[in-house]
């Protein structure tokens, strides 16, 4: 088996502590809680995609990606399920994060076997693909994001998919091929469990 796993608010704390970073550098005041859309733009967050990799890359270059807390029980789902499949993590994340990514991981997940892909899709550069194209390509059998659109568009190739609850993806309708569950945690268990 083969399983996907998206990694900014699946793997770890990414969106909150992008919008503490943002609060604090241009004194606003925006809830995590308040985030009605994956484009944060939409929430007041920057006023468009171009600022938003801006805030992205100030965030890196003064807290740094490779900063960001592991959310809950992350650990722990991941080392279970290694043992019973194939684990992709594939990020919408520049290539340009590549090194720290890496670092992050392996000091994360010592001594496990998986891989990073880097899909490039939110920041447009070239050579940049969606995730279910990387998903087909690789043969995953399951895929885990927080994005309605990516869960969505993988589903519709088939792969059977898992959304994290997020407050960005609460207008998401349920349906049959697609999971909504709380944590990597809740999706590991379901797999693990044969449901």
């Amino acid at each position: 088996m083969k399983i996907g796993i998206d990694i900014d608010d699946v793997i770890c704390n990414t969106i909150p502590n992008i919008v503490t970073f943002y609060n604090r550098k241009y004194n606003k005041n925006i809830k995590f809680e308040e985030i009605h859309s994956f484009n944060l733009w939409e929430s007041g967050i920057g006023k468009n995609k171009e600022e938003i990799i801006k805030i992205v890359n100030e965030f890196d270059s003064e807290i740094g990606l490779d900063k960001v807390e592991l959310l809950p029980n992350v650990k722990q789902a991941i080392i279970g399920l290694i043992s019973q499949a194939d684990i992709f993590f594939i990020t919408s994340r520049s290539n340009k994060f590549q090194n720290k990514t890496e670092v992050y991981f392996k000091e994360n997940f010592p001594n496990l076997d998986f891989r990073v892909v880097y899909a490039n899709d939110f920041h447009d550069h070239n050579g940049s693909k969606k995730k279910s194209e990387i998903c087909r390509e690789l043969g995953i059998d399951i895929f885990i994001d927080d994005n309605k659109d990516y869960v969505l568009d993988c589903s519709k190739e088939g792969i059977r998919c898992f959304l994290i609850n997020k407050p960005w993806n609460q207008d998401f309708k349920q349906n049959l091929e697609i999971t909504r569950v709380n944590s990597l945690k809740e999706a590991v268990e379901i797999i693990k469990g044969g449901n």
